[in-house]
């Protein structure tokens, strides 16, 4: 639905923010809301689907992408669900932003670098993490080799974590907004549902909380969702319980841990997080199952979209 008057002079569109694992995708787009929408994590593969966080001021409201990070090299059908994700957001966008970390270059940076330059979008190169350089003097013949490397409308030096010069991307990618009406109301943050943010933040937990492969072999389907206020001083309480999905027996012990107790910590921490998403108190149940596969199951996969 369309909340701007179409007479009037406003500006609206689509923003890709794109990138390799662990450039720092999600914490930019958290970093310009000013919210959390996207979980954030120290390993890769964080982001499985495309979340969309939409930024209004004034006349201008944004709509960015954040992606799961391409790894060409990985074959499993997840990461390859991951990768379609990324790629297809470039046919539904009018701007790119591609992050990338300080003065590295991997070749899924240049995977990416040959793909852009068959798009014809405007492309502005976010190089993140500057705060992390002990001298960004080194920054100068970096963004001159880029430059060669692409044909971008700006490179702007960033850090997502401290906000250093955030707000001038945002000015930069104003210039390239198309004019059109608003699509969101001028308060909302996401398309996505409550559901959606819950079960993200208690994947969050998961990847703090357990190692090597376990966290990418899981997955959370949050089966009840509702709020109520039958407590002792009848304050409101968020209830919802849900599923976390493995493949075999011998992940599921580990995700419940001996006497349940690994369980118990990620609910912990997951509570936490969705009471602060929610600004409520939250009685969270969790549940782990068998699922033989799913990671590998095209039905299943679409329903992470």
């Amino acid at each position: 639905m369309n909340y701007q008057n179409p007479n009037s002079d406003t500006y609206c569109g689509y923003v890709a923010l794109i990138g390799r694992p662990n450039v720092g995708k999600s914490t930019l787009l958290n970093c310009i809301l000013q919210h959390k929408l996207s979980i954030t994590s120290a390993k890769q593969q964080t982001t499985r689907s495309c979340i969309r966080g939409v930024k209004t001021d004034g006349v201008y409201q944004t709509i960015y992408v954040d992606t799961p990070g391409v790894q060409k090299h990985i074959k499993k059908p997840l990461n390859r669900y991951m990768n379609r994700q990324a790629m297809s957001v470039l046919l539904e966008v009018n701007i790119v932003v591609w992050i990338l970390d300080r003065c590295r270059w991997t070749a899924d940076d240049e995977n990416w670098c040959h793909y852009l330059k068959q798009i014809g979008l405007p492309i502005i190169l976010a190089v993140n993490k500057t705060d992390r350089l002990p001298d960004r003097g080194i920054l100068l013949p970096h963004f001159d080799w880029l430059q060669k490397q692409i044909n971008c409308v700006a490179i702007i030096p960033i850090s997502a974590k401290t906000s250093y010069q955030v707000d001038k991307l945002e000015l930069e990618v104003r210039k390239y907004l198309p004019s059109g009406i608003h699509l969101f109301q001028k308060n909302q943050r996401t398309d996505r549902s409550s559901i959606f943010l819950a079960s993200e933040l208690i994947r969050e937990a998961m990847i703090e909380y357990l190692h090597q492969e376990l966290p990418y072999v899981s997955r959370v389907q949050v089966e009840k969702f509702y709020w109520t206020s039958k407590t002792k001083d009848k304050k409101k309480l968020l209830m919802i319980h849900a599923l976390i999905w493995v493949e075999n027996n011998r992940q599921k012990q580990i995700v419940i841990g001996k006497g349940g107790q690994q369980l118990k910590i990620i609910g912990s921490q997951a509570r936490q997080s969705l009471q602060h998403q929610f600004k409520s108190l939250v009685c969270l149940k969790l549940w782990v199952k068998v699922n033989p596969g799913w990671s590998s199951n095209p039905d299943i996969l679409r329903q992470l979209a």
